[in-house]
């Protein structure tokens, strides 16, 4: 309220929170019960219970009631202090009040600001007209003090009549009857509300955790199927490693190993030695193949040319002993025969035509060339058939 109050939502109206001395002020009465006089305070005191059990009853916080509905509530509570009709509630629907018959004067000797709302007189039944609230609400803007009045209670005879004790139970004690069973159902609603909201709350965090334990357990699952499958393979080495041979066992194997490959070595070496030498000679070998076959070409040059002069020598004696006895050449006969008749038709053919040019160097042998005869089948083209040959 000393938010409200700073900020201007309370008008002009003079309000601040009552200490233990000021509590102890009879609501009803108006005055400080210690010092026996009247106090702002006392007419405001109604205000602190009502907008806590309008909070809580509607949920609300008090910074969010509104600035005219505060300055409203204001003044209707004060007529409710000044009036004495005693602590609203929000189910209430008794409106009886009793207006003041003269003014009262206020600790500064300040006349009632309320006094001449409503005519004056005993008790009246129904709600208050509009015309004093208004009254009230423009009292409250100009920042008069308000001080609540009296409310008379009855006497012995008049509490002797029934008539008249129903009437006082149904304008005294009903109403605070039902105020206190407003506030407690409002406490009640307050409560089990604020219990709803605490189990929604714990079912949300129960639920965020059951989401996390699944999450775990799923992951959990996972690890230890990769677990598994470690073991497995743990096991699977364990097992290869005991079926191995000791460490003696390999070291022989080592060694022989060792032995075979430096065996392997010397091998590999003495072949390579081998190798290197038949390189060496197949070098040798193709140089001397190379020669023989340098050789052989000029030896087949050689014998060319040696055929060649045979045969020319070979006409020659032909020409001048075309009748002789030619049996010693066996397969080469007919050869020599038949080039001897090509070389004679062609000499005829040129002494016919002595204008035909002839081109010597162009001039092949229109016979093959024939094999030379053995060492022992030899014969000299230059003597005389039948003569052995040298």
């Amino acid at each position: 309220m000393k938010n409200l109050q700073k900020h201007g939502y309370l008008g002009d109206v003079k309000f601040f929170l009552p200490s233990p001395t000021q509590l102890a002020t009879n609501p009803r009465e108006g005055y400080c019960a210690c010092s026996g006089t009247h106090t702002k305070q006392g007419a405001m005191l109604p205000l602190l219970p009502y907008f806590q059990r309008i909070a809580d009853y509607y949920h609300l916080c008090p910074t969010q009631f509104t600035l005219k509905g505060i300055k409203y509530l204001c003044a209707l509570f004060i007529l409710y202090a000044l009036q004495g009709w005693g602590e609203l509630s929000p189910h209430d629907t008794n409106w009886l009040f009793e207006l003041k018959s003269t003014p009262k004067q206020s600790r500064s000797g300040e006349p009632d600001s309320l006094s001449g709302l409503c005519p004056s007189g005993g008790q009246r039944k129904g709600r208050p007209d509009k015309s004093c609230l208004r009254k009230c609400s423009k009292l409250l803007r100009r920042g008069q003090v308000i001080v609540r009045a009296r409310l008379p209670y009855p006497n012995d005879r008049e509490a002797k009549k029934g008539q008249d004790m129903l009437q006082y139970y149904l304008d005294c004690s009903l109403p605070e009857v039902k105020l206190k069973m407003a506030y407690a159902n409002s406490q009640a609603k307050s409560t089990v509300a604020k219990n709803l909201a605490t189990t929604n709350t714990l079912q949300r965090e129960v639920d965020g955790a059951n989401k996390k334990v699944v999450d775990m357990r799923a992951e959990l699952g996972e690890v230890n199927k990769k677990l598994l499958v470690a073991n497995n393979r743990v096991e699977k080495l364990t097992k290869e490693i005991q079926e191995m041979p000791s460490t003696a066992q390999l070291e022989a194997d080592n060694e022989a190993l060792s032995k075979e490959v430096n065996a392997l070595k010397d091998e590999r070496e003495s072949l390579r030695t081998l190798l290197s030498k038949l390189t060496k000679e197949k070098s040798d070998l193709e140089e001397d193949i190379k020669a023989k076959q340098t050789r052989e070409e000029e030896l087949l040059k050689e014998v060319e040319n040696l055929e060649t002069a045979a045969l020319v020598v070979f006409y020659e004696f032909w020409k001048a002993n075309s009748s002789g006895n030619f049996d010693y050449l066996r397969d080469s006969k007919e050869a020599y025969l038949n080039y001897c008749a090509g070389q004679a038709a062609k000499e005829s053919l040129e002494a016919d035509n002595p204008t035909v040019p002839t081109d010597k160097s162009n001039e092949t042998p229109i016979i093959q060339i024939v094999k030379p005869l053995a060492p022992s089948n030899q014969v000299d083209l230059y003597k005389e058939p039948r003569t052995p040959a040298v």
